[in-house]
Protein backbone atom coordinates (compact mmCIF):
# COMPACT_ATOMS: atom_id res chain seq x y z
CA UNK A 1 0.00 0.00 0.00
CA UNK A 2 1.63 3.28 -0.89
CA UNK A 3 -1.17 5.67 -0.05
CA UNK A 4 -4.16 5.63 2.59
CA UNK A 5 -7.03 7.72 1.08
CA UNK A 6 -9.11 9.20 3.45
CA UNK A 7 -11.87 11.76 2.00
CA UNK A 8 -9.28 14.62 0.00
CA UNK A 9 -6.17 13.73 2.09
CA UNK A 10 -3.46 11.26 1.14
CA UNK A 11 -1.37 10.16 3.83
CA UNK A 12 1.85 8.76 2.69
CA UNK A 13 3.23 5.16 4.11
CA UNK A 14 6.86 4.58 3.79
CA UNK A 15 7.81 1.10 2.01
CA UNK A 16 10.20 -1.34 3.56
CA UNK A 17 12.71 -2.65 1.12
CA UNK A 18 12.66 -6.44 2.35
CA UNK A 19 14.47 -8.99 1.98
CA UNK A 20 13.10 -12.86 2.26
CA UNK A 21 14.91 -15.75 3.39
CA UNK A 22 13.44 -19.11 3.77
CA UNK A 23 16.20 -21.84 5.25
CA UNK A 24 16.08 -25.43 7.07
CA UNK A 25 17.05 -25.82 9.80
CA UNK A 26 21.19 -25.79 10.50
CA UNK A 27 21.46 -26.74 14.08
CA UNK A 28 24.21 -29.44 15.20
CA UNK A 29 21.94 -31.37 17.83
CA UNK A 30 19.40 -31.66 15.12
CA UNK A 31 22.20 -33.38 12.79
CA UNK A 32 23.15 -35.71 15.42
CA UNK A 33 19.63 -36.76 16.42
CA UNK A 34 17.74 -39.10 14.36
CA UNK A 35 15.42 -38.27 11.13
CA UNK A 36 14.87 -34.97 9.63
CA UNK A 37 14.49 -31.90 11.40
CA UNK A 38 11.02 -30.52 9.96
CA UNK A 39 11.77 -27.20 11.63
CA UNK A 40 12.08 -24.38 9.21
CA UNK A 41 12.77 -20.17 9.38
CA UNK A 42 10.97 -17.61 7.04
CA UNK A 43 13.43 -14.49 7.94
CA UNK A 44 12.23 -11.00 6.81
CA UNK A 45 15.14 -8.57 6.70
CA UNK A 46 14.68 -4.57 6.28
CA UNK A 47 17.56 -3.47 3.67
CA UNK A 48 17.26 -0.13 5.12
CA UNK A 49 17.08 0.01 9.10
CA UNK A 50 18.33 -3.06 11.25
CA UNK A 51 15.17 -4.84 11.52
CA UNK A 52 14.66 -8.55 11.09
CA UNK A 53 11.67 -10.93 11.61
CA UNK A 54 11.89 -14.25 12.11
CA UNK A 55 9.14 -16.77 11.83
CA UNK A 56 9.48 -20.41 12.61
CA UNK A 57 7.43 -23.55 11.97
CA UNK A 58 7.50 -27.49 13.08
CA UNK A 59 9.33 -28.29 15.62
CA UNK A 60 12.81 -29.77 16.14
CA UNK A 61 14.07 -33.09 16.42
CA UNK A 62 17.25 -33.12 18.79
CA UNK A 63 17.19 -34.33 21.99
CA UNK A 64 15.84 -32.71 25.16
CA UNK A 65 19.28 -33.31 26.86
CA UNK A 66 21.76 -32.73 24.14
CA UNK A 67 24.32 -30.20 24.13
CA UNK A 68 24.31 -27.02 23.31
CA UNK A 69 25.09 -25.55 19.37
CA UNK A 70 28.45 -24.71 19.02
CA UNK A 71 28.81 -20.58 19.26
CA UNK A 72 29.05 -19.23 15.66
CA UNK A 73 31.84 -17.31 14.33
CA UNK A 74 32.61 -13.59 15.38
CA UNK A 75 31.26 -11.21 13.01
CA UNK A 76 33.83 -9.44 11.04
CA UNK A 77 32.71 -5.53 12.46
CA UNK A 78 32.62 -2.31 10.52
CA UNK A 79 36.21 -1.56 12.27
CA UNK A 80 37.67 -4.06 11.62
CA UNK A 81 36.62 -4.13 7.21
CA UNK A 82 37.88 -0.53 7.90
CA UNK A 83 41.33 -1.96 8.23
CA UNK A 84 41.68 -4.55 6.38
CA UNK A 85 40.67 -1.99 3.68
CA UNK A 86 43.43 0.91 5.27
CA UNK A 87 46.42 -2.39 5.00
CA UNK A 88 44.94 -3.38 1.19
CA UNK A 89 44.97 0.30 0.12
CA UNK A 90 48.56 0.64 1.01
CA UNK A 91 49.88 -2.93 -0.02
CA UNK A 92 46.98 -4.43 -2.81
CA UNK A 93 48.49 -7.45 -3.45
CA UNK A 94 48.85 -8.65 0.07
CA UNK A 95 46.65 -11.99 0.78
CA UNK A 96 44.23 -12.16 3.19
CA UNK A 97 46.27 -14.51 5.54
CA UNK A 98 48.77 -11.62 5.73
CA UNK A 99 45.72 -9.19 6.32
CA UNK A 100 44.02 -11.69 8.98
CA UNK A 101 47.56 -11.69 10.96
CA UNK A 102 47.74 -8.42 11.19
CA UNK A 103 44.08 -7.87 12.38
CA UNK A 104 44.51 -10.34 14.91
CA UNK A 105 46.99 -8.35 16.56
CA UNK A 106 45.43 -5.45 16.87
CA UNK A 107 42.27 -7.33 18.36
CA UNK A 108 44.76 -9.00 21.11
CA UNK A 109 46.24 -5.77 21.63
CA UNK A 110 43.31 -4.33 22.67
CA UNK A 111 43.23 -1.54 19.72
CA UNK A 112 40.50 -2.96 17.83
CA UNK A 113 37.26 -4.43 20.01
CA UNK A 114 35.99 -7.90 19.30
CA UNK A 115 36.95 -10.70 18.83
CA UNK A 116 38.85 -12.44 15.89
CA UNK A 117 36.02 -13.86 13.10
CA UNK A 118 37.17 -17.03 11.10
CA UNK A 119 39.73 -16.81 8.29
CA UNK A 120 36.99 -16.92 5.56
CA UNK A 121 35.18 -14.07 6.54
CA UNK A 122 38.76 -11.88 6.04
CA UNK A 123 39.24 -13.67 2.77
CA UNK A 124 34.98 -13.17 1.25
CA UNK A 125 36.16 -9.56 2.52
CA UNK A 126 38.92 -8.87 0.97
CA UNK A 127 37.68 -10.36 -2.55
CA UNK A 128 34.79 -8.50 -2.31
CA UNK A 129 36.97 -5.64 -2.05
CA UNK A 130 39.08 -6.24 -5.09
CA UNK A 131 36.46 -6.93 -7.07
CA UNK A 132 34.92 -3.65 -6.20
CA UNK A 133 38.59 -1.73 -6.96
CA UNK A 134 40.40 -3.56 -9.48
CA UNK A 135 43.64 -1.63 -10.19
CA UNK A 136 44.24 0.19 -13.48
CA UNK A 137 47.14 -2.38 -14.80
CA UNK A 138 47.31 -0.26 -17.95
CA UNK A 139 48.48 3.19 -16.71
CA UNK A 140 52.27 2.00 -15.49
CA UNK A 141 52.69 0.84 -18.62
CA UNK A 142 51.71 4.05 -20.49
CA UNK A 143 53.95 5.71 -17.75
CA UNK A 144 56.85 3.36 -19.09
CA UNK A 145 55.73 4.23 -22.95
CA UNK A 146 55.49 8.00 -21.84
CA UNK A 147 59.53 8.36 -20.72
CA UNK A 148 61.09 5.35 -22.82
CA UNK A 149 59.11 5.14 -26.46
CA UNK A 150 61.34 6.02 -29.28
CA UNK A 151 58.91 8.48 -31.12
CA UNK A 152 58.94 11.15 -28.37
CA UNK A 153 59.96 9.57 -25.25
CA UNK A 154 60.62 12.24 -22.20
CA UNK A 155 63.42 10.44 -20.35
CA UNK A 156 67.47 10.97 -21.34
CA UNK A 157 68.46 8.26 -23.96
CA UNK A 158 71.49 6.03 -23.20
CA UNK A 159 73.03 2.98 -24.60
CA UNK A 160 71.67 0.84 -22.06
CA UNK A 161 68.30 2.61 -20.99
CA UNK A 162 64.90 0.98 -22.07
CA UNK A 163 63.84 1.98 -25.37
CA UNK A 164 60.09 1.05 -26.50
CA UNK A 165 58.66 0.34 -29.71
CA UNK A 166 55.21 1.71 -29.70
CA UNK A 167 52.91 3.38 -31.86
CA UNK A 168 51.76 7.10 -31.00
CA UNK A 169 48.96 9.26 -31.21
CA UNK A 170 48.60 13.19 -30.46
CA UNK A 171 46.63 14.15 -27.38
CA UNK A 172 45.97 17.89 -26.80
CA UNK A 173 49.47 18.69 -28.38
CA UNK A 174 51.39 15.91 -26.70
CA UNK A 175 52.27 12.65 -28.37
CA UNK A 176 51.22 9.99 -26.07
CA UNK A 177 51.58 5.97 -26.62
CA UNK A 178 49.03 4.18 -28.55
CA UNK A 179 49.00 0.28 -27.09
CA UNK A 180 45.62 -0.76 -28.77
CA UNK A 181 42.82 -2.75 -26.57
CA UNK A 182 43.87 -5.98 -27.60
CA UNK A 183 40.81 -6.45 -30.27
CA UNK A 184 41.08 -7.87 -33.99
CA UNK A 185 40.50 -4.47 -34.91
CA UNK A 186 43.38 -2.67 -32.80
CA UNK A 187 45.27 -4.96 -31.56
CA UNK A 188 47.95 -4.64 -28.75
CA UNK A 189 51.53 -4.14 -29.88
CA UNK A 190 54.61 -3.21 -27.96
CA UNK A 191 58.53 -3.84 -28.29
CA UNK A 192 61.34 -3.74 -26.13
CA UNK A 193 64.79 -3.13 -26.52
CA UNK A 194 68.37 -0.34 -25.90
CA UNK A 195 70.56 1.05 -28.05
CA UNK A 196 73.49 -1.34 -26.47
CA UNK A 197 71.54 -4.48 -27.96
CA UNK A 198 71.22 -2.49 -31.38
CA UNK A 199 74.61 -1.80 -31.70
CA UNK A 200 75.82 -5.26 -31.00
CA UNK A 201 73.25 -6.49 -34.34
CA UNK A 202 74.82 -3.70 -36.40
CA UNK A 203 78.59 -4.24 -35.42
CA UNK A 204 77.67 -8.11 -36.58
CA UNK A 205 75.81 -7.46 -39.60
CA UNK A 206 78.51 -4.78 -40.61
CA UNK A 207 81.83 -7.22 -40.72
CA UNK A 208 81.97 -8.33 -43.66
CA UNK A 209 83.72 -11.65 -42.12
CA UNK A 210 80.47 -13.08 -40.19
CA UNK A 211 77.09 -13.87 -41.45
CA UNK A 212 73.97 -12.83 -39.39
CA UNK A 213 71.64 -15.30 -38.34
CA UNK A 214 68.53 -13.99 -37.19
CA UNK A 215 66.37 -16.03 -34.59
CA UNK A 216 62.86 -15.62 -34.47
CA UNK A 217 60.68 -17.14 -31.70
CA UNK A 218 57.21 -16.80 -30.22
CA UNK A 219 55.99 -18.34 -26.53
CA UNK A 220 53.71 -21.35 -27.45
CA UNK A 221 50.74 -22.39 -24.44
CA UNK A 222 52.39 -20.47 -21.64
CA UNK A 223 50.90 -16.87 -21.44
CA UNK A 224 49.46 -16.20 -18.31
CA UNK A 225 47.62 -13.27 -20.13
CA UNK A 226 46.86 -14.98 -23.22
CA UNK A 227 49.77 -12.38 -25.79
CA UNK A 228 52.41 -14.49 -27.08
CA UNK A 229 55.96 -12.78 -26.67
CA UNK A 230 58.05 -12.38 -29.45
CA UNK A 231 61.81 -12.32 -29.44
CA UNK A 232 64.20 -11.57 -32.20
CA UNK A 233 68.13 -12.19 -31.55
CA UNK A 234 71.10 -13.55 -33.13
CA UNK A 235 73.58 -16.43 -32.46
CA UNK A 236 77.17 -17.85 -32.95
CA UNK A 237 79.24 -20.76 -33.64
CA UNK A 238 79.14 -21.61 -30.17
CA UNK A 239 75.18 -21.42 -29.75
CA UNK A 240 75.40 -18.14 -27.81
CA UNK A 241 71.78 -16.38 -27.99
CA UNK A 242 72.28 -12.09 -28.64
CA UNK A 243 68.99 -10.97 -28.20
CA UNK A 244 67.80 -7.96 -30.09
CA UNK A 245 64.18 -7.39 -29.56
CA UNK A 246 61.59 -8.48 -27.12
CA UNK A 247 58.05 -7.63 -28.18
CA UNK A 248 54.37 -8.48 -26.85
CA UNK A 249 50.79 -8.45 -29.48
CA UNK A 250 47.58 -9.63 -28.81
CA UNK A 251 47.60 -11.97 -32.02
CA UNK A 252 50.04 -13.85 -33.95
CA UNK A 253 48.63 -13.04 -37.34
CA UNK A 254 51.65 -11.73 -40.03
CA UNK A 255 50.93 -7.95 -40.54
CA UNK A 256 51.70 -8.26 -35.78
CA UNK A 257 55.61 -9.98 -37.12
CA UNK A 258 55.65 -6.97 -40.23
CA UNK A 259 54.82 -4.65 -37.44
CA UNK A 260 58.22 -5.13 -35.71
CA UNK A 261 60.06 -5.88 -38.46
CA UNK A 262 59.18 -2.89 -39.90
CA UNK A 263 59.41 -0.17 -36.61
CA UNK A 264 63.15 -2.63 -35.95
CA UNK A 265 64.19 -1.23 -39.69
CA UNK A 266 63.27 1.93 -39.56
CA UNK A 267 65.33 2.49 -36.10
CA UNK A 268 68.68 1.12 -37.32
CA UNK A 269 68.11 3.12 -40.50
CA UNK A 270 67.79 6.18 -38.18
CA UNK A 271 70.32 5.76 -35.23
CA UNK A 272 72.77 3.88 -37.51
CA UNK A 273 72.42 4.41 -41.58
CA UNK A 274 72.16 0.68 -42.02
CA UNK A 275 70.00 -1.56 -43.64
CA UNK A 276 68.48 -4.28 -41.70
CA UNK A 277 69.00 -7.23 -43.90
CA UNK A 278 70.34 -10.53 -41.95
CA UNK A 279 71.62 -12.81 -44.20
CA UNK A 280 69.09 -15.94 -42.73
CA UNK A 281 66.15 -15.49 -40.47
CA UNK A 282 65.73 -18.89 -38.78
CA UNK A 283 61.88 -19.86 -37.68
CA UNK A 284 59.17 -22.15 -36.60
CA UNK A 285 56.90 -23.45 -39.33
CA UNK A 286 54.70 -21.02 -39.11
CA UNK A 287 52.62 -19.14 -41.83
CA UNK A 288 52.50 -15.90 -40.00
CA UNK A 289 56.09 -15.63 -39.71
CA UNK A 290 56.96 -16.51 -42.69
CA UNK A 291 54.76 -14.09 -44.91
CA UNK A 292 55.37 -11.34 -42.11
CA UNK A 293 60.04 -12.23 -42.82
CA UNK A 294 59.38 -12.62 -46.98
CA UNK A 295 57.74 -9.10 -47.33
CA UNK A 296 59.42 -7.26 -44.93
CA UNK A 297 63.26 -8.56 -45.62
CA UNK A 298 63.09 -9.71 -49.08
CA UNK A 299 66.67 -10.46 -49.46
CA UNK A 300 66.92 -12.78 -46.47
CA UNK A 301 67.34 -16.75 -46.87
CA UNK A 302 64.72 -18.21 -44.62
CA UNK A 303 64.95 -21.18 -42.33
CA UNK A 304 63.21 -24.18 -40.43
CA UNK A 305 64.71 -24.14 -36.86
CA UNK A 306 66.15 -27.83 -36.31
CA UNK A 307 63.55 -28.72 -34.10
CA UNK A 308 59.92 -28.58 -36.92
CA UNK A 309 62.41 -29.74 -39.18
CA UNK A 310 63.00 -33.17 -37.08
CA UNK A 311 59.08 -33.27 -35.90
CA UNK A 312 58.03 -33.20 -39.95
CA UNK A 313 60.25 -35.77 -40.84
CA UNK A 314 59.37 -38.00 -37.88
CA UNK A 315 55.97 -36.99 -38.52
CA UNK A 316 56.13 -38.70 -42.81
CA UNK A 317 58.86 -41.34 -41.91
CA UNK A 318 56.19 -42.58 -38.93
CA UNK A 319 53.20 -42.35 -41.49
CA UNK A 320 54.94 -43.90 -44.61
CA UNK A 321 55.33 -47.26 -42.36
CA UNK A 322 58.78 -47.43 -43.05
CA UNK A 323 61.24 -50.33 -41.36
CA UNK A 324 63.52 -49.39 -38.70
CA UNK A 325 66.59 -50.08 -40.77
CA UNK A 326 65.32 -47.07 -43.07
CA UNK A 327 64.11 -44.77 -40.89
CA UNK A 328 68.10 -45.39 -39.27
CA UNK A 329 69.36 -44.52 -42.39
CA UNK A 330 67.30 -41.54 -43.20
CA UNK A 331 67.89 -40.07 -39.85
CA UNK A 332 71.77 -40.74 -40.09
CA UNK A 333 71.68 -38.87 -42.94
CA UNK A 334 69.37 -35.97 -41.60
CA UNK A 335 71.79 -35.83 -38.07
CA UNK A 336 75.33 -35.72 -41.12
CA UNK A 337 73.77 -32.68 -42.84
CA UNK A 338 72.76 -31.42 -39.46
CA UNK A 339 76.60 -31.27 -38.10
CA UNK A 340 78.35 -29.82 -41.29
CA UNK A 341 80.82 -27.35 -40.92
CA UNK A 342 81.03 -25.47 -43.97
CA UNK A 343 79.51 -25.73 -47.68
CA UNK A 344 81.78 -27.79 -49.15
CA UNK A 345 81.32 -30.20 -46.46
CA UNK A 346 77.69 -29.58 -46.92
CA UNK A 347 77.33 -30.53 -50.52
CA UNK A 348 79.84 -33.47 -49.88
CA UNK A 349 77.19 -34.70 -47.89
CA UNK A 350 74.17 -34.05 -49.78
CA UNK A 351 75.39 -36.09 -52.57
CA UNK A 352 76.03 -38.95 -50.23
CA UNK A 353 72.05 -38.21 -49.13
CA UNK A 354 71.03 -38.22 -52.80
CA UNK A 355 73.12 -41.78 -53.23
CA UNK A 356 71.24 -43.33 -50.43
CA UNK A 357 67.64 -42.02 -51.78
CA UNK A 358 68.76 -43.74 -55.07
CA UNK A 359 69.34 -47.35 -53.08
CA UNK A 360 66.14 -46.98 -51.28
CA UNK A 361 63.96 -46.82 -54.42
CA UNK A 362 64.76 -50.50 -55.10
CA UNK A 363 62.07 -50.72 -51.22
CA UNK A 364 58.87 -51.95 -52.34
CA UNK A 365 57.56 -48.31 -50.42
CA UNK A 366 55.78 -46.05 -53.04
CA UNK A 367 56.89 -43.27 -51.29
CA UNK A 368 60.99 -44.06 -50.98
CA UNK A 369 60.55 -44.78 -54.74
CA UNK A 370 59.06 -41.14 -55.46
CA UNK A 371 61.19 -39.57 -52.85
CA UNK A 372 64.31 -40.92 -54.68
CA UNK A 373 63.13 -39.44 -58.05
CA UNK A 374 62.13 -35.96 -56.33
CA UNK A 375 65.23 -35.97 -54.47
CA UNK A 376 67.22 -36.03 -58.03
CA UNK A 377 65.17 -33.44 -59.34
CA UNK A 378 65.61 -31.41 -56.36
CA UNK A 379 69.32 -31.83 -56.10
CA UNK A 380 70.06 -30.62 -59.62
CA UNK A 381 67.75 -27.46 -59.28
CA UNK A 382 69.58 -26.36 -56.52
CA UNK A 383 73.17 -25.76 -58.05
CA UNK A 384 75.59 -25.21 -55.55
CA UNK A 385 74.66 -22.41 -53.45
CA UNK A 386 70.39 -23.19 -53.66
CA UNK A 387 68.56 -24.60 -50.87
CA UNK A 388 64.52 -25.66 -49.24
CA UNK A 389 63.03 -22.91 -47.44
CA UNK A 390 59.94 -22.67 -44.93
CA UNK A 391 58.06 -21.69 -48.21
CA UNK A 392 58.11 -25.10 -49.62
CA UNK A 393 57.31 -27.39 -46.66
CA UNK A 394 54.41 -24.57 -45.69
CA UNK A 395 52.99 -25.37 -49.29
CA UNK A 396 52.42 -28.76 -48.27
CA UNK A 397 54.14 -30.67 -51.21
CA UNK A 398 54.32 -33.45 -49.86
CA UNK A 399 56.42 -35.72 -51.96
CA UNK A 400 59.81 -34.38 -51.95
CA UNK A 401 59.05 -33.91 -47.95
CA UNK A 402 61.63 -35.47 -46.31
CA UNK A 403 64.14 -34.61 -48.82
CA UNK A 404 63.56 -31.01 -48.39
CA UNK A 405 63.87 -30.97 -44.37
CA UNK A 406 67.10 -32.56 -44.73
CA UNK A 407 68.50 -30.27 -47.44
CA UNK A 408 66.25 -26.78 -45.04
CA UNK A 409 69.74 -27.61 -42.97
CA UNK A 410 72.41 -25.85 -45.48
CA UNK A 411 75.28 -24.31 -43.95
CA UNK A 412 77.57 -21.42 -45.23
CA UNK A 413 81.35 -21.11 -44.68
CA UNK A 414 81.36 -18.66 -41.70
CA UNK A 415 78.15 -19.64 -39.78
CA UNK A 416 76.72 -23.12 -38.51
CA UNK A 417 73.40 -23.44 -38.37
CA UNK A 418 72.97 -26.04 -35.72
CA UNK A 419 72.04 -24.44 -32.71
CA UNK A 420 68.41 -25.84 -32.90
CA UNK A 421 65.16 -23.94 -31.85
CA UNK A 422 65.62 -20.61 -29.19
Amino acid sequence: MDHVDRCEDSLAVNRHKMRCIVTKCASQRCKDAEGSCRARYKILKCMEVDYVVIYEQGEHCMAIDAPPSPVSSPELTTEMKDYIVSKLEDAPSMVPLLAYSFMSRELTSGRIAGQAPALEKVQNSVKTWRGKNKPDRMEPVLEICRQSMYDGGAAERTSESLLVFCDTQVVDGAVQPALGTGSAANPFRIGLTCMALLESYVKVQRDPTLSTLLHLDSTHSIVKQKYPVFVMGISDRSGSFMPVVYYCTSLRKAQDIRWCLAFLKRVILHEFGLIFSPDFVMMDADKAQFKACEQEIQSTKILMCWFHVTQNVHKHVDGAKLSMITRKKIFRDLYGLHFAETEDDYLRKREFVAKNMYDLAGNSNPLIASLAVSSSKTLRNLGTSGTITDKDCLNGNNNVVIIQNILITQLNPHHSLGGGAI
